[in-house]
């Protein structure tokens, strides 16, 4: 439940920049080229890889937000547990 959550978060928030547009645009020439010259079991085994790649690229991504959204949380419990530190 609480990572559907932090999922939905981290959709929300979500923001791409330029250079993972690019890249993203690379990858998928790349592919297209590669596929074009592989028999049909080598083309399966190559989306196979490419949808773990994208997985494992959503996973990292999931995580990495969840760490800073704890990093934040803590701060703000810091924060809120030290009114002169507030102020300052």
């Amino acid at each position: 439940m609480m990572r559907d959550y932090m999922k939905a978060l981290c959709c929300r928030f979500e923001t791409t920049s330029r250079r993972a547009e690019y890249l993203d645009r690379k990858v998928e020439r790349t592919y297209r080229q590669l596929t074009r010259l592989l028999d049909e079991p080598e083309r399966k085994l190559l989306l196979k890889m490419a949808d773990l790649e994208d997985a494992l690229r959503e996973e990292a991504c999931l995580n990495s937000f969840i760490s800073g959204y704890r990093l934040a949380q803590g701060i703000q419990q810091e924060l809120l547990a030290d009114p002169v530190a507030v102020q300052l």
